[in-house]
Order: C-alpha cells, then sequence, then structure tokens
C-alpha cells in the first residue's frame, strides 16, 4: 500500500529537499512532482501508482507548514481528507547531519501513552501512514523506528517526531515539529 506525495504548486527548494528527505524514509512513498498538474490530476496518476493515500506538502513563506492526508481509495469515488497536520518546523538531514535512511519494510513507533487527542491522533497519523507496529521490546536491527516525544512551548503542548535505524540507533531523514493535528475525515 503506497503513499504518493507531492507539494503545492512553485514550492521552495526547502520545501522540496523536506519532500525528498521524508519520502526517502520508507519504500512504500512515492514522489510525484506537482509542476502544473490539478489536484484532480496528481489524484488520478497517484492511483495509477497503485497508491492507497496521497499527502500534498503545504508551505508558508517558504517552509513547509502543512501536511494533508487524502485517502483515495475506491478509484471511482472522490478522494477523502483524513488528516491536516500543522508544522512547527522541521530540521532537513543535512541540516542535523543525519544520515541517509535504508527504506527498510519494518517501521516501528514510539510514542508516549496519549495523554489527549493530539497525542492520540499525531500516533494514529503515523501509523497509518507507515503501516507502522509499536514498539513492543527491542524492534530489529534493520527496522526504522519513528520516535514520537511531547514537548512545551509555554502553555502549548507540541511533538518532535524523529526516525532512527540500525543498531546502534543512528538518527535518519528530517526531524519534524507538530503544534497541532486536525481529523477532518470528509470527502473533497
Amino acid at each position: 500500500m503506497k503513499t504518493v506525495f507531492t507539494t503545492s504548486r512553485e514550492p521552495s527548494q526547502r520545501t522540496r529537499s523536506f519532500l525528498k528527505d521524508f519520502v526517502a524514509l520508507s519504500p512504500y512513498f512515492v514522489r510525484i512532482t506537482r509542476g502544473k498538474y490539478t489536484f484532480r490530476e496528481i489524484v488520478e496518476l497517484a492511483r495509477l501508482e497503485k497508491a492507497r493515500f496521497l499527502a500534498v506538502i503545504g508551505e508558508m513563506r517558504g517552509n513547509p507548514s502543512i501536511i494533508r492526508l487524502y485517502d483515495i481509495e475506491p478509484a471511482n469515488d472522490d478522494p477523502s481528507h483524513l488528516y491536516t497536520v500543522f508544522l512547527k518546523g522541521i530540521t532537513l538531514s543535512r541540516e542535523a547531519g543525519n544520515i541517509k535512511p535504508s527504506r527498510n519494510e519494518g517501521t516501528y513507533i514510539q510514542a508516549p501513552y496519549p495523554d489527549d487527542e493530539q497525542d492520540r491522533l499525531v500516533t494514529i497519523f503515523f501509523i497509518e501512514l507507515f503501516k507502522a507496529k509499536p514498539v513492543g521490546g527491542t524492534p530489529p536491527k534493520d527496522s526504522l523506528v519513528i520516535r514520537i516525544r511531547p514537548y512545551w512551548l509555554g502553555e502549548k503542548k507540541m511533538h518532535v517526531i524523529d526516525f532512527y535505524e540500525g543498531s546502534p540507533r543512528k538518527l535518519v531523514g528530517p526531524i519534524i515539529r507538530i503544534w497541532g493535528i486536525k481529523h477532518v475525515g470528509k470527502k473533497s
């Protein structure tokens, strides 16, 4: 089950780099350059890739600021807008000095016990997107581990997502800071 990733029109270099970093994390992720394609054309291209989900990365002032996730099945139906993820900031792989991921198929998630709805939604979003399994003990050496950590900015609770693989575990891919997530669940 694939996920196709694209951007809003005329993305900045930083957004294109974030897209490239994120797609490198999983063999199930495919990148399509937006170009002049309409949303409908992107949906059809994603369906040709036999993808289940379409993720569109939007930006504000040249920085990735939002990810919208759509369920594009069944093929004869309108896409369903599942989630909107609001980004607080990202650190690209090259900025953090992280190694390139090996795109292993085994993915696990390490998340705190959900205190609130936002914890639960962030965890579910990454489980669905990566087909991740909860960490129950030590994950296999060659697997990707998604770590979700809450952090506070004043009174506002946010989440940091980073990715590890190998033994000993090495940081791979981008570091993502999320300030909110919304479960939309409606047809586009």
